[in-house]
């Protein structure tokens, strides 16, 4: 069991003893008449204002709980925290025993507020308030915030789409000869001498067409990568294999890679299963294969970037739904401005899209 796991285990045990002892008439009378029985004719007199008092404290706590986790722009979610609870990760257990324990409280407050007396209500507030508290505590200390990943990404995974023409690819392997031209290659946006940007169809990719994204993250990384993973669908792959070797995928970005860092080694890898680009199941399997092909090779999460830009929909999509689940990182190229933008993979993006889908669900 991890570090972070076993003490979860034990703030959630004590807490549970202690809601025990509060709401437990006889253990509790009990046991304060065999320690104290003057004590114990007390606390029934005063029952009341103990537990206000007790609400009053649960209110400060939660209070200055919300303030750290805001200190530290995490946001406060139950449906997020039950979300993380449930990943499959060692230490799943405890993430059922913190569901069960939220989903119970919910239960046992609902029961509480439905009756009328001020003793009930108090219950139920002093219920909520430990269950609040208890969550703030595991988001605070135990859950990941909001990413703050500065670290450049060892791994590439991207899928290559088609190029209809050749023709500004050639263009550029020419203009690349040129060795007053080749700072033009350090750039991430292509302009033509007129001043405007280069385009390709509707997309502003630059002079690869759809292969672009993958030459501009290689710059926007400063060639961090020491592995990049080329998708290709059964449908491009049999297109790609006519084209001339020098204008392949791989070939392409060997010899840009060469030219523009020739100090740096980094391996490509061609991907191509023989899976649709249109099949959004078989993709996602597909790249569950490369996840795991890649944590043999001790690579972590944090290491690995999505670029979702070049492939098609479904395989886009196939990427984007494997980057939320661990929170790794993923990219795109921005339509309007050309440039490598960070899709912001959080806590947050993942309570949106749950929030979306109930809001579907009706």
């Amino acid at each position: 069991m991890k570090s972070k796991t076993w003490p979860q285990w034990i703030i959630l045990i004590v807490l549970i003893a202690f809601e025990f002892f509060i709401f437990s008439n006889h253990f509790k009378y009990d046991l304060l008449q065999s320690i104290y029985p003057d004590f114990n004719e007390f606390f029934i007199e005063n029952l009341l204002y103990f537990k206000m008092s007790l609400v009053v404290l649960l209110i400060i706590s939660i209070t200055i709980y919300s303030w750290l986790l805001k200190k530290k722009k995490i946001e406060l979610f139950f449906i997020v925290f039950l979300i993380k609870a449930l990943q499959k990760r060692p230490g799943n257990w405890i993430g059922l025993a913190n569901m069960s324990y939220v989903l119970i409280s919910i239960s046992l407050f609902t029961k509480e507020s439905t009756n009328n007396t001020c003793s009930s209500i108090l219950n139920g507030l002093v219920l909520f308030g430990f269950m609040l508290l208890y969550t703030l505590f595991i988001v605070n200390y135990f859950l990941p915030g909001k990413s703050e990943n500065n670290e450049q990404p060892k791994v590439l995974i991207t899928a290559v789409s088609y190029n209809n023409t050749i023709d500004p690819i050639l263009k550029s392997l020419k203009e690349m000869e040129n060795d007053d031209l080749k700072d033009k290659w350090s750039q991430q946006v292509f302009y033509n001498e007129d001043g405007t940007i280069k385009m390709n169809g509707t997309f502003i990719f630059g002079p690869w067409g759809n292969l672009d994204p993958i030459r501009k993250s290689i710059i926007a990384h400063e060639a961090s990568f020491e592995t990049i993973v080329l998708i290709i669908s059964c449908e491009v792959s049999v297109k790609i294999n006519k084209w001339p070797e020098e204008l392949k995928p791989k070939r392409l970005i060997e010899d840009f890679l060469s030219k523009c860092y020739p100090d740096k080694t980094i391996e490509i890898r061609l991907f191509a299963d023989g899976n649709s680009g249109n099949n959004m199941e078989n993709n996602g399997v597909g790249i569950d294969s490369i996840l795991s092909s890649l944590k043999i090779q001790k690579y972590n999460d944090k290491d690995i970037m999505f670029n979702i830009t070049g492939g098609t929909a479904a395989m886009s999509t196939a990427m984007i739904l494997k980057a939320i689940s661990r929170e790794r990182r993923a990219e795109y190229t921005n339509q309007d401005s050309g440039l490598i933008e960070e899709v912001p993979i959080t806590i947050n993006s993942v309570k949106d899209l749950w929030a979306e889908l109930l809001e579907r669900a009706g």
